[in-house]
């Protein structure tokens, strides 16, 4: 009995601590350059597959390959590179946040900027397969 005891404070110590962490620091494994968390509730984190995803609260965002692929509750507008309605070398998002729109960019993987509204960039030194979480 008290060994059950024991393992159910710790199991509750380990949930409350786990979500109430806060959010992840994402850097490259080269250079520790941080990605810095954009102004909303959205940020950048790597799976374990190490392909970068956005996310946010409800769920995540992925992409994977040329084609974009979007997963979530209909808000987020994800284009494929040669799509008409997204012409150049950019992936966009179309991000819907507190009833306002914020565009997030992706020029290719490596090298790449995201940004929001024009206002705001993070440059990625890495590739996805560089990518790291400190959780």
């Amino acid at each position: 009995m008290i060994k059950l005891s024991v393992c159910l404070i710790l199991i509750s110590i380990f949930i409350f601590t786990t979500a109430f962490k806060g959010s992840c620091k994402i850097s490259s494994k080269g250079g520790d350059r941080l990605l810095v968390p954009h102004p909303t509730s959205w940020r950048l984190i790597a799976d374990s597959t190490g392909v970068p995803w956005v996310i946010d609260d409800d769920g995540k965002i992925g992409w994977s390959g040329g084609v974009m692929c979007a997963f979530g509750n209909g808000e987020i507008f994800v284009y494929d590179r040669k799509s008409p309605k997204n012409q150049g070398p950019n992936c966009r998002w179309n991000v819907k946040e507190n009833g306002e729109y914020y565009t997030i960019e992706n020029q290719q993987y490596k090298g790449s900027y995201i940004s929001i509204n024009g206002d705001k960039e993070t440059r990625l030194d890495a590739t996805p397969e560089q990518f790291k979480s400190d959780c």
